[in-house]
């Protein structure tokens, strides 16, 4: 699915390796977009997000976190 988003003309991917909880989800990339949106490069905004979910109380486990990947 990444490289049809390639071939859409998309500049970078957030995707995960494997199926994970939708609050999860949509917890890191609000998190994500909070960074971007306080002047953060997207690659700092990742980092940022992981650390987060890390960091947090629900989803510091690695399931939550850790299928997170950024393609440039």
């Amino acid at each position: 699915i990444q490289s049809a988003f390639k071939e859409a003309g998309a500049n970078t991917i957030v995707s995960t390796l494997w199926s994970i909880n939708d609050r999860a989800a949509a917890e890191f990339m609000k998190v994500f977009y909070i960074y971007m949106s306080e002047g953060y490069t997207k690659y700092e905004s990742f980092e940022k997000a992981r650390d987060f979910m890390i960091d947090s109380e629900d989803f510091n486990d690695p399931l939550y976190w850790a299928p997170f990947i950024m393609l440039d």
